[in-house]
């Protein structure tokens, strides 16, 4: 429990043992080691929600770019389609007027 207020707040030896202190003179002997629990549960669910929204946004971010890359594809294969279609009008025009001038 201790480990994870020295990591999830940042606090060095001396701020907790403050904390500690604290949490004693206020509840008691018998009471700070379910409020430090509480407190530990607290803020593991803070965490899990964070990371949870933190997937959330990078899987957002992955299938927008996905989407992005199939729109651009689908475009190219429209742009090429249609280039296609207008190379081969212009050899059709150009066999008609081939065939007209003999």
């Amino acid at each position: 429990m201790i480990e994870f207020l020295i990591i999830f707040i940042g606090a060095g030896g001396p701020e907790v043992l403050i904390i500690l202190l604290v949490l004693l003179l206020l509840f008691g002997v018998k009471e700070a080691p379910k409020i430090l629990r509480n407190i530990s549960d607290i803020f593991l669910k803070i965490r899990n929600s964070a990371d949870e929204f933190k997937h959330e946004i990078m899987y957002s971010d992955m299938k927008a770019e996905a989407d992005e890359k199939e729109m651009q594809q689908n475009a190219q294969y429209s742009i090429d389609e249609i280039d296609n279609d207008s190379k081969i009008d212009q050899n059709n025009q150009k066999e008609g007027l081939d065939v007209e001038k003999s």
